[in-house]
Protein backbone atom coordinates (compact mmCIF):
# COMPACT_ATOMS: atom_id res chain seq x y z
CA UNK A 1 0.00 0.00 0.00
CA UNK A 2 1.45 3.32 -1.03
CA UNK A 3 0.92 6.49 0.96
CA UNK A 4 -2.29 8.23 -0.08
CA UNK A 5 -2.23 11.87 -1.02
CA UNK A 6 -4.53 13.79 1.30
CA UNK A 7 -6.19 16.98 0.17
CA UNK A 8 -6.36 19.28 3.18
CA UNK A 9 -9.69 21.15 3.20
CA UNK A 10 -9.55 24.82 2.32
CA UNK A 11 -11.41 27.61 4.06
CA UNK A 12 -12.42 31.00 2.76
CA UNK A 13 -11.64 32.72 6.07
CA UNK A 14 -8.25 31.07 6.74
CA UNK A 15 -5.07 30.40 4.74
CA UNK A 16 -4.34 27.26 6.79
CA UNK A 17 -6.31 24.55 8.58
CA UNK A 18 -6.82 24.07 12.33
CA UNK A 19 -8.94 21.35 13.90
CA UNK A 20 -9.31 19.00 16.85
CA UNK A 21 -9.37 15.35 15.79
CA UNK A 22 -11.51 13.13 18.02
CA UNK A 23 -12.12 9.45 17.40
CA UNK A 24 -12.56 6.17 19.23
CA UNK A 25 -9.43 5.03 17.41
CA UNK A 26 -6.84 6.32 14.97
CA UNK A 27 -6.52 3.65 12.25
CA UNK A 28 -3.31 3.19 10.30
CA UNK A 29 -3.64 5.59 7.38
CA UNK A 30 -0.30 6.08 5.65
CA UNK A 31 -0.62 9.46 3.89
CA UNK A 32 1.06 12.74 2.99
CA UNK A 33 -0.01 16.21 1.91
CA UNK A 34 1.43 19.49 0.67
CA UNK A 35 1.08 21.04 4.11
CA UNK A 36 3.40 20.80 7.10
CA UNK A 37 1.57 19.42 10.14
CA UNK A 38 1.94 20.33 13.79
CA UNK A 39 0.20 17.72 15.96
CA UNK A 40 -0.33 17.65 19.72
CA UNK A 41 -1.80 14.50 21.29
CA UNK A 42 -4.23 15.26 24.12
CA UNK A 43 -5.60 11.79 24.77
CA UNK A 44 -4.87 8.23 23.72
CA UNK A 45 -1.75 6.30 22.85
CA UNK A 46 -0.33 4.08 20.16
CA UNK A 47 2.33 4.16 17.46
CA UNK A 48 3.51 7.15 15.47
CA UNK A 49 4.99 6.66 12.00
CA UNK A 50 6.94 9.51 10.37
CA UNK A 51 9.04 8.63 7.33
CA UNK A 52 11.00 5.58 8.44
CA UNK A 53 10.66 6.25 12.18
CA UNK A 54 8.36 4.28 14.46
CA UNK A 55 7.78 5.49 18.01
CA UNK A 56 5.20 5.26 20.74
CA UNK A 57 2.93 8.26 21.26
CA UNK A 58 0.95 9.20 24.34
CA UNK A 59 -0.66 12.37 25.75
CA UNK A 60 1.72 15.30 25.34
CA UNK A 61 3.35 13.93 22.18
CA UNK A 62 4.14 17.03 20.12
CA UNK A 63 5.61 16.79 16.63
CA UNK A 64 6.06 18.77 13.43
CA UNK A 65 5.91 16.78 10.20
CA UNK A 66 7.15 18.50 7.05
CA UNK A 67 5.26 18.93 3.80
CA UNK A 68 4.90 15.74 1.72
CA UNK A 69 6.41 13.53 4.45
CA UNK A 70 4.46 10.24 4.75
CA UNK A 71 3.09 9.73 8.25
CA UNK A 72 0.38 8.12 10.33
CA UNK A 73 -0.80 7.71 13.91
CA UNK A 74 -2.25 4.33 14.85
CA UNK A 75 -3.91 3.91 18.22
CA UNK A 76 -3.81 0.70 20.21
CA UNK A 77 -6.22 -0.27 22.94
CA UNK A 78 -9.66 1.18 23.57
CA UNK A 79 -9.06 2.57 27.04
CA UNK A 80 -9.67 6.20 26.09
CA UNK A 81 -10.77 8.40 23.23
CA UNK A 82 -8.09 9.57 20.84
CA UNK A 83 -7.85 13.36 20.72
CA UNK A 84 -5.29 15.47 18.84
CA UNK A 85 -4.97 19.17 18.02
CA UNK A 86 -3.75 19.60 14.45
CA UNK A 87 -2.38 22.62 12.56
CA UNK A 88 -1.78 22.13 8.82
CA UNK A 89 -0.17 24.85 6.73
CA UNK A 90 1.79 25.22 3.55
CA UNK A 91 5.32 26.55 4.08
CA UNK A 92 4.37 29.49 1.84
CA UNK A 93 0.86 30.03 3.23
CA UNK A 94 1.66 33.70 3.98
CA UNK A 95 3.68 34.29 0.83
CA UNK A 96 6.89 33.01 -0.70
CA UNK A 97 9.14 35.56 0.97
CA UNK A 98 7.95 35.58 4.58
CA UNK A 99 10.19 32.88 6.01
CA UNK A 100 13.09 34.13 3.91
CA UNK A 101 13.08 37.31 6.02
CA UNK A 102 15.88 37.52 8.59
CA UNK A 103 13.52 37.69 11.57
CA UNK A 104 11.91 34.37 10.59
CA UNK A 105 15.16 32.52 9.97
CA UNK A 106 14.56 30.28 12.98
CA UNK A 107 11.18 29.13 11.66
CA UNK A 108 12.70 28.50 8.24
CA UNK A 109 15.38 26.25 9.76
CA UNK A 110 12.73 24.40 11.77
CA UNK A 111 10.63 23.79 8.65
CA UNK A 112 13.72 22.58 6.80
CA UNK A 113 14.42 20.09 9.60
CA UNK A 114 10.80 18.96 9.59
CA UNK A 115 11.43 17.14 6.31
CA UNK A 116 12.66 14.39 8.65
CA UNK A 117 9.99 15.09 11.26
CA UNK A 118 10.84 16.66 14.63
CA UNK A 119 9.56 15.90 18.11
CA UNK A 120 9.46 18.37 21.00
CA UNK A 121 10.06 17.31 24.56
CA UNK A 122 8.50 18.26 27.88
CA UNK A 123 10.19 21.66 27.88
CA UNK A 124 7.84 22.68 25.04
CA UNK A 125 4.85 22.47 27.40
CA UNK A 126 4.22 26.26 27.15
CA UNK A 127 3.93 25.99 23.36
CA UNK A 128 1.71 22.91 23.70
CA UNK A 129 -0.61 24.90 25.97
CA UNK A 130 -0.74 27.71 23.42
CA UNK A 131 -1.72 25.20 20.72
CA UNK A 132 -4.58 23.93 22.90
CA UNK A 133 -5.79 27.47 23.56
CA UNK A 134 -5.87 28.30 19.85
CA UNK A 135 -9.33 26.74 19.81
CA UNK A 136 -10.54 29.98 21.40
CA UNK A 137 -8.96 32.18 18.73
CA UNK A 138 -9.94 32.88 15.16
CA UNK A 139 -8.91 34.91 12.15
CA UNK A 140 -5.70 36.92 12.37
CA UNK A 141 -5.28 36.20 16.09
CA UNK A 142 -5.03 32.45 15.45
CA UNK A 143 -2.59 32.95 12.58
CA UNK A 144 -0.39 35.30 14.60
CA UNK A 145 -0.43 32.78 17.44
CA UNK A 146 0.68 30.01 15.07
CA UNK A 147 3.64 32.14 13.99
CA UNK A 148 4.44 32.81 17.65
CA UNK A 149 4.33 29.12 18.53
CA UNK A 150 6.56 28.18 15.58
CA UNK A 151 9.01 30.91 16.53
CA UNK A 152 9.16 29.66 20.13
CA UNK A 153 9.51 26.04 19.05
CA UNK A 154 12.42 26.99 16.78
CA UNK A 155 14.35 27.94 19.91
CA UNK A 156 13.52 24.70 21.74
CA UNK A 157 15.58 21.54 21.75
CA UNK A 158 13.99 18.94 19.53
CA UNK A 159 14.66 15.45 18.23
CA UNK A 160 14.82 14.56 14.55
CA UNK A 161 12.61 11.54 13.95
CA UNK A 162 13.39 10.02 10.57
CA UNK A 163 16.87 8.57 10.17
CA UNK A 164 16.46 8.77 6.41
CA UNK A 165 14.83 12.00 5.23
CA UNK A 166 15.82 10.91 1.72
CA UNK A 167 12.78 8.62 1.89
CA UNK A 168 10.62 11.71 1.73
CA UNK A 169 12.29 12.94 -1.46
CA UNK A 170 12.15 9.72 -3.48
CA UNK A 171 10.81 9.61 -7.00
CA UNK A 172 7.21 8.31 -7.17
CA UNK A 173 8.16 4.78 -8.26
CA UNK A 174 10.77 4.25 -5.55
CA UNK A 175 8.55 5.81 -2.94
CA UNK A 176 5.65 3.54 -3.86
CA UNK A 177 7.85 0.44 -3.61
CA UNK A 178 9.25 1.37 -0.19
CA UNK A 179 5.82 2.26 1.14
CA UNK A 180 4.43 -1.07 -0.06
CA UNK A 181 7.17 -2.84 1.90
CA UNK A 182 6.50 -0.71 5.00
CA UNK A 183 2.77 -1.47 4.79
CA UNK A 184 3.52 -5.21 4.50
CA UNK A 185 5.70 -5.07 7.62
CA UNK A 186 3.05 -3.14 9.55
CA UNK A 187 0.39 -5.71 8.69
CA UNK A 188 2.52 -8.81 9.28
CA UNK A 189 4.87 -7.91 12.15
CA UNK A 190 2.97 -9.99 14.73
CA UNK A 191 3.58 -13.14 12.70
CA UNK A 192 6.24 -14.18 10.25
CA UNK A 193 7.86 -11.35 8.30
CA UNK A 194 10.22 -12.45 5.56
CA UNK A 195 12.34 -10.65 3.02
CA UNK A 196 11.12 -12.97 0.20
CA UNK A 197 7.47 -12.13 0.97
CA UNK A 198 8.21 -8.40 1.01
CA UNK A 199 10.21 -8.70 -2.20
CA UNK A 200 7.36 -10.57 -3.88
CA UNK A 201 4.99 -7.68 -3.08
CA UNK A 202 7.03 -5.36 -5.31
CA UNK A 203 8.26 -7.93 -7.85
CA UNK A 204 11.90 -7.92 -6.70
CA UNK A 205 14.32 -10.63 -5.65
CA UNK A 206 15.11 -10.74 -1.92
CA UNK A 207 18.74 -9.71 -2.46
CA UNK A 208 17.67 -6.80 -4.66
CA UNK A 209 15.13 -5.62 -2.10
CA UNK A 210 17.69 -5.85 0.70
CA UNK A 211 20.01 -3.49 -1.16
CA UNK A 212 17.17 -1.29 -2.40
CA UNK A 213 15.67 -0.85 1.07
CA UNK A 214 18.99 0.09 2.62
CA UNK A 215 19.93 2.50 -0.18
CA UNK A 216 16.61 4.34 -0.03
CA UNK A 217 16.04 4.36 3.71
CA UNK A 218 19.56 4.09 5.11
CA UNK A 219 18.47 1.13 7.24
CA UNK A 220 18.42 -2.64 7.00
CA UNK A 221 15.13 -4.41 6.41
CA UNK A 222 15.53 -6.42 9.63
CA UNK A 223 16.19 -3.27 11.67
CA UNK A 224 12.96 -1.69 10.49
CA UNK A 225 11.01 -4.85 11.33
CA UNK A 226 12.53 -4.76 14.80
CA UNK A 227 11.49 -1.12 15.30
CA UNK A 228 7.89 -1.94 14.40
CA UNK A 229 7.83 -4.91 16.76
CA UNK A 230 9.50 -3.09 19.66
CA UNK A 231 7.10 -0.15 19.33
CA UNK A 232 4.14 -2.54 19.49
CA UNK A 233 5.71 -4.37 22.44
CA UNK A 234 6.28 -1.16 24.38
CA UNK A 235 2.59 -0.35 24.07
CA UNK A 236 1.48 -3.78 25.31
CA UNK A 237 3.91 -3.67 28.22
CA UNK A 238 2.37 -0.44 29.49
CA UNK A 239 -1.30 -1.11 28.74
CA UNK A 240 -1.61 -4.75 29.78
CA UNK A 241 -0.59 -7.18 32.47
CA UNK A 242 0.61 -9.78 29.99
CA UNK A 243 3.85 -11.51 30.84
CA UNK A 244 6.95 -10.35 29.01
CA UNK A 245 7.03 -13.69 27.23
CA UNK A 246 3.43 -13.27 26.03
CA UNK A 247 4.20 -9.77 24.79
CA UNK A 248 7.23 -11.04 22.91
CA UNK A 249 5.20 -13.75 21.17
CA UNK A 250 2.35 -11.37 20.36
CA UNK A 251 4.78 -9.00 18.66
CA UNK A 252 6.48 -11.57 16.47
CA UNK A 253 9.43 -12.65 18.64
CA UNK A 254 9.78 -16.40 19.01
CA UNK A 255 12.87 -16.21 21.22
CA UNK A 256 12.64 -14.35 24.52
CA UNK A 257 16.39 -13.77 24.71
CA UNK A 258 16.35 -12.15 21.27
CA UNK A 259 13.38 -10.00 22.30
CA UNK A 260 15.13 -8.80 25.46
CA UNK A 261 18.28 -7.97 23.52
CA UNK A 262 16.48 -6.14 20.72
CA UNK A 263 14.26 -4.25 23.13
CA UNK A 264 17.23 -3.08 25.17
CA UNK A 265 18.99 -1.90 22.00
CA UNK A 266 15.88 0.09 21.03
CA UNK A 267 14.95 1.63 24.40
CA UNK A 268 18.09 1.36 26.52
CA UNK A 269 16.38 -0.80 29.17
CA UNK A 270 14.86 -4.24 29.55
CA UNK A 271 11.13 -4.86 28.92
CA UNK A 272 10.51 -5.20 32.66
CA UNK A 273 12.34 -1.96 33.40
CA UNK A 274 10.35 -0.22 30.66
CA UNK A 275 7.06 -1.44 32.15
CA UNK A 276 8.04 -0.23 35.62
CA UNK A 277 9.15 3.16 34.29
CA UNK A 278 6.03 3.86 32.21
CA UNK A 279 3.10 2.34 34.04
CA UNK A 280 1.12 4.69 36.31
Amino acid sequence: MRAAFEKVPGRRDMSWYFYVRRAAEFPFGWHYHDEAELTLILSGAGQRYVGDSVDRYEPGDFVLVGANVPHSWRSEGLSSQQVAVVCQFRPDFLGDGLFAAAEFDGIKRLLDESTAGVSFGADAAPEALRIRQMQDLCGPDRTLELLGVLNSLAARDHQVLSASPQLNALDPTSRSRIETVIAYIDQAYAGVVTLPAAASAIAMTPSSLSRYFRIHTGRRFSDYVNDIRCAAASRRLVDSEESVTSVAWACGYQNIANFNRRFRERFGMSPRQYRTAHQP
